[in-house]
């Protein structure tokens, strides 16, 4: 058996750190979907100003997502706003950015609903949490995104470019 050459050796590692990046995204999953699970109906369509701002914020989340995520193909991941969204920023990575801000916003929201005591201490922890792994998804999706050109698997159905297919040829020859 031969060893990887160091450009496939290195190729490898960077797959691998993009594929974390994406199994934390999943991680994060179950955080971000305990508000809807855990909280009263109610709480969810009250009309509150904060109501809204978290709607917004997880509608905003979404199309984030469905730019940083690979299940877009090649024609379809596009460096440029989400739907629905004013052209202002001009990359994906001042959406980002813009959508960090939208965040932080709804964050003070929140504390400042929980002091003021509109919204209950635990309803407010139970949002917290849930936007915090939404902010987490975001971020870790982002930077996954960032190694896109680590690996294209539409043109290696098999998916032996990732660890470098020369180097598996060499591996079967030795």
């Amino acid at each position: 058996r031969s060893a990887m050459t160091e450009a496939t050796a290195l190729r490898l590692a960077r797959v691998l750190r993009r594929a974390g990046y994406y199994n934390s995204v999943a991680e994060q999953l179950p955080a971000v979907a305990a508000a809807a699970q855990t909280l009263p109906p109610n709480v969810l369509v009250s009309g509150h100003a904060f109501v809204t701002q978290q709607d917004r914020l997880r509608e905003d989340a979404g199309d984030l997502m469905q730019r940083l995520m690979p299940v877009a193909g090649p024609d379809e991941a596009h460096d440029s706003a989400p739907p629905g969204q004013p052209e202002e920023p001009t990359s994906l990575s001042d959406w980002v950015a813009q959508w960090e801000g939208q965040y932080q916003t709804v964050k003070a929201g929140l504390l400042q609903a929980g002091a003021l005591g509109t919204l209950a201490p635990g309803v407010m922890d139970v949002l917290l949490r849930s936007d915090s792994a939404l902010r987490r998804c975001v971020q870790q999706a982002y930077k996954a995104w960032q190694m896109a050109d680590v690996v294209d698997l539409s043109d290696d159905p098999d998916g032996t470019a990732a660890v470098g297919q020369d180097d598996l040829h060499e591996d079967a020859a030795a």
